[in-house]
């Protein structure tokens, strides 16, 4: 737990000191040097990535819209709207890894989505954090107000 919130809070540094110059990229995949760019859902080969890491660690799962909503609010804070019971419990065990990149060459408004940047070119990684448990990780963001969670309601 100590490694984790040491990770998280560098992370976090970082991207307070440099917000333009990073982005954030997320993967089941760890140990990754370099992001290539593959075909996704816009039949585009891209590296996709966020100016928050809240919503790259959100796409460690790929849930369908009627699952988990994704989405900025009105103060800009990201957050996830859980459309279903139990739909977060998809993220329990997950594990995957938080990338930082740098932002140079990833471009916005290529998408429908505004917290989506996309960059056509191999992307070197800056530093890596591991994520032990998707849930917990996104948990914790919630704790510190980076995230806001919205539970189905029965």
């Amino acid at each position: 737990m100590k490694a984790f919130l040491l990770s998280l809070f560098l992370v976090f540094s970082l991207r307070a000191t440099e917000p333009s110059q990073v982005v954030y990229h997320a993967s089941k995949v760890q140990k990754i040097k370099t992001i290539k760019p593959h075909v996704s859902s816009h039949n585009e080969k891209w590296v996709y990535a966020a100016r928050d890491a809240a919503i790259a660690v959100s796409f460690l799962i790929k849930p369908s819209c009627e699952m988990i909503r994704r989405g900025l609010g009105d103060n800009g804070t990201f957050h996830l709207i859980e459309k279903c019971e139990g739909a977060l419990d998809l993220y329990k065990g997950v594990k995957g890894s938080l990338y930082l990149l740098p932002a140079h060459g990833f471009l916005s408004h290529q998408t429908d989505w505004l917290g989506e940047l996309i960059n056509p070119s191999h992307v070197d990684v800056l530093k890596e954090v591991e994520i032990e448990d998707a849930y917990e990780h996104l948990h914790l963001m919630e704790a510190q107000g980076l995230i806001e969670i919205y539970r189905y309601k029965t």
